[in-house]
């Protein structure tokens, strides 16, 4: 089952890492959740994934 970012099981704050540190300035694709509600979701997605990159940033 496809899950928000932060409820999975693979290490996102570990692979953004890899990201940033190579360079990369990109666009970054995230796929929807299938359970749920779609917009409150991807919306928790996105949220984490840029919360994730500031953190970088900084």
């Amino acid at each position: 089952v496809r899950v928000p970012l932060p409820d999975g099981e693979i290490d996102y704050r570990y692979a953004m890492s890899a990201m940033h540190n190579a360079g990369y300035s990109g666009y970054m694709t995230i796929e929807g959740a299938s359970a749920g509600d779609q917009w409150h979701n991807d919306a928790k997605s996105i949220t984490y994934a840029k919360k994730i990159w500031d953190e970088l940033e900084s």
